[in-house]
């Protein structure tokens, strides 16, 4: 009968040490938990991230989401939901992490991207005295959202003009920027330079820039 007894004992103990071992209990060291999901994202765009048990046979084990304790930093730009529903509100790299019942996951990082990132080219219409010229310009819009850019021409062999400008693109894609243009040349065998400082704002809406030069509005540009 004692026997007995102690095989009863010895089953229940194997079910119980099976149930804790279900649960992801943290004085299991054989489990751990995987946040699988993109590495990527664009700002505003909401992504799925997964959380899964998985044991030292790499055996994944299905889990509650409910039960998935979700964190992503920085809290001030960032939101997850119990669900795992990680959305950015300005470009960075944002850390994740998940707990699941003590057991905790490796931290998990997504590198959110502005959506308007991309080189943008147009053509403009430019005057210096009596001579207007269709001159190319472009501009790039960086994976945090920044702006470099610029366009040159040269009227005749004799004068030339050069422009960079810098700046941002916010997140609703309204672009300010600030930069310089130089005129350079000869006139009448002396050489000559000069530089003034310019302004390219305008906004990005979808692929298209629309803006201008120094408050004008008559530059339209593609995305690449």
């Amino acid at each position: 009968m004692l026997g007995k007894l102690r095989y009863v004992a010895l089953i229940a103990m194997t079910l119980l040490a099976a149930t804790l071992a279900g649960c992801g209990c943290q004085d299991d060291p054989r489990l751990k938990l995987r946040i699988t999901g993109p590495h990527e994202a664009t700002v505003g765009t909401p992504v799925t991230l997964k959380a899964t048990l998985i044991d030292n046979n790499e055996r994944a084990s299905a889990l509650n989401p409910a039960t998935v304790a979700w964190n992503a930093q920085p809290l001030d730009s960032s939101t997850i939901s119990q669900d795992g529903v990680f959305t950015a509100s300005k470009a960075g790299v944002y850390l994740v992490d998940a707990d699941q019942s003590g057991v905790k996951a490796d931290t998990f990082t997504i590198t959110v991207t502005d959506g308007f990132a991309g080189t943008y080219k147009g053509v403009m219409s430019l005057s210096m005295g009596d001579q207007t010229a269709q001159i190319p310009f472009e501009f790039t819009v960086d994976a945090f959202g920044g702006v470099k850019g610029g366009f040159e021409h040269s009227w005749n062999r004799d004068a030339h003009i050069k422009a960079t400008f810098a700046g941002t693109v916010a997140d609703d894609g309204t672009m300010t920027t600030s930069g310089k243009a130089t005129n350079s040349g000869d006139s009448g065998g002396v050489p000559f330079s000069s530089s003034g400082d310019i302004t390219v704002n305008g906004k990005i809406t979808g692929t298209t820039f629309t803006g201008g030069l120094n408050g004008s509005s008559d530059w339209v540009a593609e995305r690449q």
